[in-house]
C-alpha cells in the first residue's frame, strides 16, 4: 500500500515538472519571438522606412493636383466620379475639346501613379523577404561548411596518422591540406556574404548597422492552392487585378482619345498604334509569365519532396552510424561524414523552401516577373 502511495506521489510531482518545464519552454518561445524580429515586422519596417515607397506617394498626390488643375479648365461635369476609366468619361463627355482632352490624359496618369505606387509596395514586400530569407540560409550553410570543416581536418588527422605508418604518402596529405584550405576559404566568403546581407537589410529597414538583429520568424513551406491554371491566367490577364497590365491599358487609353492633341496628327495616330501594340505584347508576355511561374513552382515542389526523403535518410543514417560509433564498429570520424550529410541535406531543403516562398509570392502577384 505505501509502495503503491510512493508512486502514485512520484507521478504526481513528475507531472508537475513536465508542465513546469513545459510552460517555461513556452515562455522562452514566446520571449525569443518578443525580442526578435519577425518576418512581417520586417515587412513593415521597410515599407515605412523606404523612400521609393514615399516618392511613389507624393507622385500621386502630384499626379491628382495636376488632375485637379485640368479639371478645373474643364466644364465638364465629372467631379463626383474620380474612378471612372477613361473610356467611360469620354463617352459620357458632351464636349470632345482640347480642355477635356487635356483633363482626360491627367487623370489617366494619376490613375497609372497608383498601381505604380502598389508595384513599388509589392516589390518591396519581395526584397524584404529575400533579405530576411537569405540571412536564415547564409548562417545555415556556414553551420554546414563549419561542419565539413571539422570533418576534412579529422580526416587530415587520419591520413598524417597513415602516413607514420606508411599507409599514406605526403601527396595524399598534402591534397587534405588543399581541401582544407578550401573549405576554410569557402567559409569565410560565406561568412562575408552574410555580414553583406546583414548590411543590406539594416539599410532596407533603417536600422544601424552596428545594430544587432534577431530574425526569429523560420522559412515554412505551405503548397499554393491552385485549382485552374486557365483560371489564374484569365485572373492575371485583368487589368483590373494586376498593375502592370493596368498601366499599359491606360497609357493605352490616353493616347486612344487624345492622340489628336499631338502637334502632327499622323505622329499621334502613329504613338496610340505604338501603345496598343505594347499593351497586347504585354498581355502575352504575362500569359507567357504565367506558364513559366507555374511550372517553376511545380518542380520546386518535386525538389521539395524528394530532398524531404533526403533529410529522413541522412538523420536515419547519422542514428545508425552513431549507434555502431558506440560499440566500436565505425571511428568518430564516420559519425562527422553522416552529420555533414545530414547538414548538407538539410541546407538544400530549407533552400528549396525559400525558393518555393518567393516563388508563390510571384505567382500570386505575377507584375513582380515583370519589372
Amino acid at each position: 500500500m505505501r509502495r503503491a502511495i510512493f508512486i502514485s506521489i512520484l507521478i504526481t510531482i513528475l507531472s508537475i515538472g513536465w508542465a513546469v518545464s513545459g510552460f517555461a519552454a513556452e515562455e522562452k518561445d514566446a520571449n525569443q519571438e518578443t525580442n526578435g524580429l519577425t518576418l512581417n515586422e520586417a515587412v513593415d519596417q521597410a515599407l515605412h522606412n523606404c523612400i521609393d515607397v514615399e516618392l511613389a506617394e507624393k507622385s500621386v498626390d502630384k499626379a491628382w493636383e495636376e488632375r485637379e488643375s485640368a479639371r478645373d479648365g474643364y466644364v465638364g461635369k465629372v467631379k463626383k466620379y474620380p474612378n471612372t476609366d477613361i473610356p467611360a468619361m469620354y463617352a459620357a463627355s458632351a464636349a470632345a475639346n482640347e480642355p477635356f482632352f487635356s483633363y482626360l490624359a491627367a487623370h489617366g496618369k494619376w490613375r497609372i501613379s497608383k498601381e505604380s505606387l502598389e508595384m513599388t509596395e509589392d516589390a518591396l514586400v519581395l526584397q524584404a523577404k529575400q533579405y530576411y530569407y537569405n540571412i536564415l540560409q547564409h548562417k545555415k550553410e556556414i553551420e554546414t561548411k563549419q561542419a565539413e570543416l571539422e570533418k576534412a581536418e579529422s580526416d587530415l588527422e587520419v591520413i598524417r596518422a597513415k602516413q607514420e605508418v606508411g599507409m599514406a604518402t605526403s601527396v595524399q596529405v598534402q591534397g587534405q591540406k588543399s581541401s582544407v584550405e578550401r573549405i576554410k576559404s569557402e567559409l569565410k566568403q560565406k561568412q562575408a556574404a552574410l555580414q553583406k546581407n546583414y548590411r543590406q537589410f539594416k539599410k532596407l529597414l533603417g536600422i544601424d548597422r552596428d545594430e544587432e538583429i534577431n530574425l526569429v520568424s523560420p522559412v515554412e513551406y505551405e503548397q499554393a492552392k491552385i485549382s485552374s491554371l486557365d483560371n489564374k491566367i484569365v485572373w492575371a490577364l485583368s487589368p483590373d487585378n494586376n498593375p502592370y497590365l493596368f498601366m499599359k491599358k491606360e497609357q493605352y487609353d490616353i493616347s486612344k482619345y487624345t492622340w489628336t492633341m499631338a502637334v502632327s496628327s499622323e505622329a499621334g495616330h502613329i504613338s496610340k498604334e505604338k501603345k496598343g501594340m505594347q499593351y497586347q505584347d504585354a498581355r502575352k508576355e504575362m500569359r507567357n509569365k504565367m506558364h513559366e511561374l507555374y511550372d517553376n513552382l511545380n518542380t520546386l515542389e518535386s525538389s521539395y519532396y524528394s530532398t524531404q526523403e533526403a533529410v529522413k535518410s541522412a538523420r536515419e543514417g547519422l542514428r545508425v552510424t552513431e549507434q555502431m560509433y558506440e560499440v566500436g564498429m565505425v571511428t568518430q570520424n564516420d559519425v562527422l561524414d553522416s552529420k555533414v550529410k545530414l547538414e548538407q541535406a538539410r541546407d538544400a531543403l530549407s533552400n528549396i523552401k525559400i525558393n518555393y516562398a518567393l516563388a508563390k509570392e510571384t505567382f500570386e502577384k505575377p507584375w513582380l516577373a515583370m519589372q
